[in-house]
Parts: structure tokens; sequence; C-alpha cells
């Protein structure tokens, strides 16, 4: 008896050994790198006290191409799905506020930085496809006159292309979209001006000048880089 009851948990310990390394690929972890350019997009109108209406203050980027540098890491639950976290972060960007051909005071250097978990698929074979949807926190820092941080949590999603190269890893071609970062009413105004720290229209000192921002900041990024597969 005690060799039956035995053997039948040896063949039972066998069967579900089997099963779960059966359900999990050959290579299961992975760790990859990539670097890109990246888009911050943040809208804003420019405004004097005692004038009506406002400008559109446009936030330009003096440098053609600025950096953004994704680390990700991941487990393969099963062939095609996986669970990844991901950490992006930009360069600096000299990037001031413009309105026509006026610099507003160097305004707008900024740097954005994102950190996430999302669930992942991908495609068969050695060219393959991968799409991402998750979670993440998004952070846009600014300093120089504005010097004030906006952050916010909310769905993101991704796209890659990829080619592996034998057994180790593969090189891909990757695009991110962040979440939003959404401003409330309070947020969104910048005073440019230390004459007064208000931006109702009630308290603002006559010709104090003051910027209001967009409802949300837009962060994304394209990049390249290569993946390793443990």
């Amino acid at each position: 008896m005690k060799k039956l009851l035995s053997a039948l948990a040896l063949t039972a310990t066998t069967v579900f050994s089997g099963a779960a390394n059966a359900a999990l690929p050959e290579k299961a972890g992975y760790v990859g790198i990539s670097y890109g350019v990246s888009s911050m997009n943040v809208g804003a109108v420019y405004r004097v006290e005692e004038f009506q209406g406002g400008s559109t203050a446009t936030f330009k980027n003096r440098n053609p191409k600025p950096s953004g540098t994704l680390i990700n890491g991941g487990f393969r639950v099963h062939e095609n799905w996986s669970i990844e976290g991901q950490y992006m972060i930009t360069g600096l960007l000299d990037a001031p506020f413009f309105v026509g051909n006026e610099d507003l005071f160097g305004l707008g250097k900024a740097r954005g930085m994102a950190t996430g978990l999302y669930g992942v698929f991908q495609t068969d074979g050695d060219v393959f496809f991968r799409a991402k949807l998750g979670f993440n926190y998004t952070m846009f820092d600014f300093s120089g006159d504005i010097n004030r941080s906006f952050s916010d949590f909310g769905i993101s999603y991704g796209f890659s292309i990829g080619q592996k190269l034998g057994k180790l890893g593969a090189m891909e071609f990757n695009y991110m979209r962040y979440a939003d970062v959404s401003l409330n009413r309070g947020d969104r105004c910048v005073i440019l001006d230390s004459v007064s720290q208000s931006c109702a229209p009630d308290n603002a000192v006559s010709g104090q000048r003051y910027l209001t921002l967009s409802n949300s900041l837009r962060l994304d990024v394209l990049s390249i880089g290569y993946t390793f597969m443990f």
C-alpha cells in the first residue's frame, strides 16, 4: 500500500511539474533598454492683464531630438503573454514657451518621467509584434521660471516590432504613449511676474503677465533598443 501511494504521489508530482514547465516558454524572463526621441505636448495661453483674451503660447523645442531612455523587464507567463514593468526618463528639454517670436524668459525647460506596469501580448515567429496595455505614473518636472512638477496616474499603451537575434535576445522598435497629466484650475495658472500671486482677474495687477496651461500634458516616446532573454 505504501509503495502504491508513493508511486501515485511520484506520478502526480511528475505530471504537475511537466504541465507547469510546458506552460512556460524556454526563455521566461527578459530585460530591455531602449533609446530614442520623446515628444512633450504642453499647451498654454499667454495673457497680459488689461488686455482682452489671450495669445496662444507655443511650447517649442530647441533641441530637434530630445532623448527618451526606457528600461523594462518582464516575465512571460505564457508563450504569448507577459507581465512587464517599465521606467522611462527624457533628457532635459530646452523648450521655452513662445508667443510669436518672443521667448518668455526661457520658460519650459522640462523633463518627463514615467513608471508603469503592463500586460503584454507577443506574436510568434522570429519577426514579432508586441502590444502593451497597462497603468503608469507620469510626471512633468519643469525648471526655470515655472519651477513646478505635475503628475498623474492613468492608462498607458504601446506597440513594438521586433526581430529575434538568436536565442538570447531581440532588436525592437518601440512606441509608448503614457498617461496624460490632468491639471486642475489652480495648477494651470503660472505667474510670470512677482507683483501678484493670483491669476484671478479681480486680484491681478495692471500689466501682470501669466500663462494658463492646457487641461492636460501629453508624453510620447519612440525608441529602438535591445531585449535580453533569459
